[in-house]
C-alpha cells in the first residue's frame, strides 16, 4: 500500500488540478484510472470522453485535511 500524506484546504485544489486522474466530487476527491472495460464494472465511470474505474474515493477528514496518495501530492 503506497503512503499518504495529509494535505491542507490552502494546497489540495492545486494538487487535484495538476493530477489528471483525480477530480472533484463535491467535498470528496475521487481517484479514476482509464479502463476501456470499465463499461462493465460495477465502479465504471464516464468521464471526458473515456470509461475508467473510480480507484478511491478520499473524503475530508475532521481536522479538515484530505489524506491523499503521496505520489500525487509530490507531483505538484
Amino acid at each position: 500500500m503506497s503512503n499518504f500524506v495529509s494535505v491542507g484546504y490552502d494546497k489540495i485544489d492545486q494538487v487535484v488540478e495538476k493530477n489528471r486522474n483525480l477530480f472533484w466530487n463535491g467535498w470528496q476527491i475521487v481517484e479514476w484510472r482509464k479502463d476501456p472495460d470499465a463499461f462493465f464494472k460495477k465502479t465504471g465511470l464516464y468521464r471526458n470522453g473515456s470509461w475508467g474505474n473510480v480507484v478511491r474515493r478520499i473524503d475530508v477528514s475532521a481536522d479538515g485535511t484530505w489524506k491523499v496518495p503521496a505520489k500525487y501530492e509530490l507531483a505538484r
